[in-house]
């Protein structure tokens, strides 16, 4: 490797030393004749002097205006930009306002609607949307889950629906609660 290098800077400098493209010393340059070569029949061109012209001064109120910068690079950018920024909105910002809707709604919402208490449905809920902050994708998905599992059975009046994590059965409550008939009749359970 060392060898490589070394070949390549001593190329280097020798091509750094001579450029290719100079003219070889001792010859004139295509088109130009020695004044005392027998051979050179071209003579030079005639030195002819030309008066530089003036050109008028124009007022400058009265100047051309300067060209103007053609529109299409700017509408293009402007057009990217644009897509650019509500791509950013409508993918990071507004799911982002709907997720702390989301865990807002959850929170104030009554405990009934959620099921018994001792199923947890509530906890579980706003354990879910906590953690779908910290999850890639996961402010696209949870408000997409709470919208559809909590906010529209709330608005039809149905029982809201367990979250898809918490797995199992829901929790039978204890006896008695609920509508569940007590374990010893009537009376009651013998606690109460």
């Amino acid at each position: 490797m060392r060898v490589v290098v070394a070949l390549l800077f001593v190329v280097a400098v020798v091509a750094m030393a001579r450029p290719a493209f100079a003219a070889p010393p001792n010859r004139p340059t295509p088109g130009a004749c020695d004044p005392h070569d027998p051979l050179c029949t071209s003579s030079p061109p005639p030195q002819t002097h030309v008066a530089p012209q003036i050109q008028p001064q124009v007022a400058p109120d009265r100047a051309d205006p300067p060209r103007s910068v053609p529109p299409e690079p700017f509408i293009l950018f402007g057009t990217f930009l644009v897509f650019v920024i509500g791509t950013v909105v409508f993918f990071v910002f507004v799911p982002l306002v709907v997720h702390i809707w989301a865990i807002v709604d959850v929170s104030n919402a009554r405990d009934e609607v959620f099921g018994p208490p001792w199923d947890n449905s509530k906890q579980a809920w706003l354990t879910g949307l906590a953690v779908a902050f910290m999850i890639p994708f996961g402010h696209l998905v949870a408000p997409i889950l709470w919208w559809t599992q909590v906010r529209g059975p709330r608005k039809r009046g149905a029982p809201v629906g367990r979250p898809f994590w918490m797995t199992g059965p829901p929790v039978v409550g204890p006896p008695g609660a609920y509508g569940r008939p007590p374990p010893n009749g009537p009376g009651g359970p013998p606690w109460s």
